[in-house]
């Protein structure tokens, strides 16, 4: 179980990365056109999309807590798994962090507008 944790904990920062593509997307199905900065700003969008940035604010903070603590505390995994998973989470966040920084289609740009 606490295996199984860790590795879903190791890839958070994929899951919220596809969560703001899917965010960006649905917005794009929405609006007719792939949102842009300040096109339009993202709290304008309807309350619907209110929550689903709320929840994925709450994910990103869980994946900025939890994921530290993984590769921090890995006494209670095995040690097999303890090396996979620190490796797979530090993976995980360069890719993440990359593609952050990258910035394709302008996604983080006009989400945190």
């Amino acid at each position: 179980m606490l295996n199984s944790l860790a590795w879903v904990i190791a890839v958070s920062p994929l899951i919220v990365y596809a969560g703001v593509v899917g965010f960006a997307a649905a917005a794009a199905l929405y609006l007719g056109h792939w949102p842009a900065y300040a096109n339009p700003d993202p709290k304008s969008l309807p309350v619907v999309f209110g929550w689903a940035r709320f929840a994925l604010f709450v994910a990103s903070s869980i994946t900025f807590v939890a994921l530290p603590v993984v590769v921090a505390v890995p006494a209670y995994l095995q040690p097999g798994h303890r090396i996979r998973s620190a490796v797979t989470g530090l993976v995980a966040w360069g890719l993440w962090f990359a593609a952050s920084y990258a910035d394709p289609g302008g996604i983080y740009d006009w989400f945190f507008d």
